[in-house]
C-alpha cells in the first residue's frame, strides 16, 4: 500500500506540472476569434473582426504590426503601415466618398507629412498633426484659388499667402480662415491696400493706394476708410 501510495502522490505532482502546460500550449496555439488565415498572432494572417472590419497582414504579439491591408464595411479602406495595432508610418486611407489622404500616420491618425484629396479635387499637401492641417501647407481648390502657409487645426492661421483664381492677392496674417492682423492686398486691377484687418475685412490703420499712386491714409473700419489718422 505505501508504494500504492507514493506512485500516487508521484502521478499528482506530475499532473500538476503537465496540466498547466498543456492548457498554456493550447492557449498559445489557439486563434482569437474570427482568425481565417495564419494564426492571426505572429506572422502574416487575416481576421475578420464581428463590425465588418477585415485586417490582412502581418501581426506581433497578437496586434496588428507591420504592413497591412484594412478594409471597413463602408467599403472605405488603408494600406500602410501599423504599429501595437494601429495605422502607424506611410500609408493611404481611401474613403468612399473618394477623398484621400496619402502619407504619414501616428496613434491611428493623420500626423505628419502629407497629400489629402477632397472628394472635389480639391487637394491639401502639407503638415498634419493629430489628423488635422497643422503647421505648414499649401491648399489648392477645385476653382483655381490657393492658399500657402500656416496652419492650426485644420484652418488657416498664422502667416500665409492666398492667390485668388481671378489674380488678387493677399500676404499677411490669418485666423480661422480669415485675414486678421496685419497683411497687403492686392487687386488685379493695380489697387492695394497694407494694415490691418479683423476677420477678413480692413479694420485699424492702413494706406489704400490708388493705380495711379495716390494714397489715402488712416483708420478703416469693417472694410471702409473712417478717418485720417
Amino acid at each position: 500500500m505505501q508504494g500504492g501510495n507514493k506512485m500516487i502522490r508521484k502521478t499528482t505532482i506530475v499532473l500538476t506540472f503537465i496540466v498547466p502546460l498543456l492548457l498554456s500550449g493550447c492557449a498559445m496555439f489557439s486563434k482569437p476569434e474570427g482568425c481565417v488565415e495564419g494564426n492571426c498572432k505572429q506572422g502574416p494572417g487575416k481576421i475578420q473582426h464581428p463590425d465588418g472590419v477585415t485586417y490582412t497582414g502581418t501581426f506581433k504579439d497578437g496586434k496588428k504590426d507591420g504592413q497591412g491591408n484594412m478594409t471597413w464595411k463602408d467599403g472605405a479602406r488603408y494600406e500602410g503601415g501599423f504599429k501595437d495595432g494601429v495605422k502607424a508610418g506611410e500609408g493611404t486611407y481611401t474613403w468612399t466618398s473618394g477623398a484621400q489622404y496619402k502619407g504619414s500616420f501616428a496613434n491611428d491618425q493623420r500626423s505628419g507629412k502629407g497629400t489629402f484629396t477632397y472628394p472635389d479635387g480639391s487637394v491639401y499637401e502639407g503638415n498634419f498633426d493629430k489628423g488635422e492641417r497643422s503647421g505648414t501647407g499649401s491648399y489648392v481648390w477645385k476653382n483655381g484659388n490657393r492658399y500657402n502657409g500656416e496652419w492650426k487645426d485644420g484652418d488657416m492661421a498664422g502667416q500665409g499667402t492666398m492667390t485668388w483664381a481671378n489674380g488678387d492677392t493677399y500676404e499677411g496674417q490669418w485666423q480661422e480662415n480669415l485675414m486678421n492682423g496685419q497683411g497687403t492686398y492686392r487687386w488685379k486691377n493695380g489697387f492695394s491696400y497694407a494694415g490691418q484687418w479683423k476677420d477678413g475685412l480692413m479694420d485699424g490703420e492702413g494706406t489704400y493706394t490708388r493705380i495711379d499712386g495716390s494714397k489715402i491714409s488712416g483708420i478703416f473700419e469693417k472694410g471702409k476708410f473712417l478717418r485720417e489718422k
